[in-house]
């Protein structure tokens, strides 16, 4: 029996396909065919998708053993080669904004989790190990940043001649030029399909974590205060639509006492008036014109 329980544990672990974790308002998980994932606790995702974000919106995915993935506002991701395989890696291609890169690693992550690939414009990396980092996009400037919460992690930016060792607490952007398309950015290319992004490399500077936390929270509480504003709007719309509809004596369509509803029924016309007991009644026959419609017409009676 324990050793059942031993092997269940196991296979649970084992995560292959990407899994919805958390997520604030309504990001959406798109596969082909713009059909879209539910937003629920362990939701599988078993085809490639894209995660998009707006101003409200994140969401964190488990990737396979050890690994996530955190999406913030105002970004885009597409996550390839998804399979039920363990030790499948995923692809991961930031096209903007902002996602949060954790790794621990775990026993089973060391045996069996391949590193995840991360792509982007500006460079295409193994996710670093055992580590805990930022990427932060801008394709208007266009420009990248990584800053590494914790582990490090060898940067290269394609063929760039310039490669950089990160360590916990540092941080470091290359701003590149926009290229003729948008999302694109300008390339220097060399033989066997190697190329440099043309652009400039900034110096390792220190990453404040304290900071960054602190600029957190004011962002979350921040998210938090336009999603109450964004609420209240919804239902103070929903209340003065019903506080509207209560006003007609008659429903469905809404009328007033005494009013008439002419509708297009099999090619002929009906005429209904709203009588005192908030009811659409008599309905009576009347010539087609060009006012009769399938769709209910509501005015003074023509009698």
């Amino acid at each position: 029996m324990k050793l059942f329980l031993g092997l269940l544990l196991l296979i649970t672990e084992a995560q292959a396909y990407p899994r919805i974790i958390h997520w604030r308002n309504e990001p959406l998980l798109i596969f082909e065919g713009d059909k879209h994932a539910v937003l629920k606790k362990n939701q599988e995702l078993k085809s490639p998708f894209f995660a998009l974000t707006s101003r409200l919106d994140e969401v964190t995915l488990s990737l396979n053993t050890g690994s996530s993935v955190e999406l913030a506002k105002n970004s885009k991701l597409q996550i390839f080669e998804v399979s039920e395989d363990v030790e499948q890696e995923h692809i991961l291609f930031l096209f903007e904004g902002t996602i949060r890169l954790k790794n621990e690693k775990s026993a089973l992550a060391k045996k069996e989790s391949k590193p995840n690939r991360i792509r982007t414009p500006f460079f295409d990396l193994n996710q670093p190990m055992d580590a805990d980092v930022i990427i932060y996009q801008n394709m208007k400037e266009p420009s990248v940043e990584i800053r590494m919460v914790r582990g490090e992690w060898n940067v290269e930016f394609y063929s760039y001649e310039r490669k950089v060792h990160l360590q916990a607490g540092q941080q470091i952007k290359f701003t590149g030029q926009l290229g003729d398309q948008p999302d694109q950015i300008k390339y220097d290319y060399l033989l066997e399909d190697k190329k440099i992004p043309k652009g400039q490399l900034g110096e390792i500077q220190k990453f404040d974590l304290a900071k960054f936390i602190a600029e957190k929270k004011v962002a979350d509480a921040d998210i938090i205060k336009k999603e109450k504003i964004e609420k209240k709007k919804i239902a103070d719309a929903i209340q003065k639509k019903k506080k509207h509809e209560a006003s007609f004596l008659c429903k469905n369509p809404f009328g007033n006492l005494n009013q008439c509803a002419w509708r297009l029924e099999a090619d002929k016309c009906f005429r209904q008036r709203c009588n005192a007991g908030g009811a659409w009644g008599d309905k009576t026959e009347r010539p087609v014109t060009s006012a009769c419609t399938k769709d209910f017409l509501i005015g003074t009676c023509d009698y």
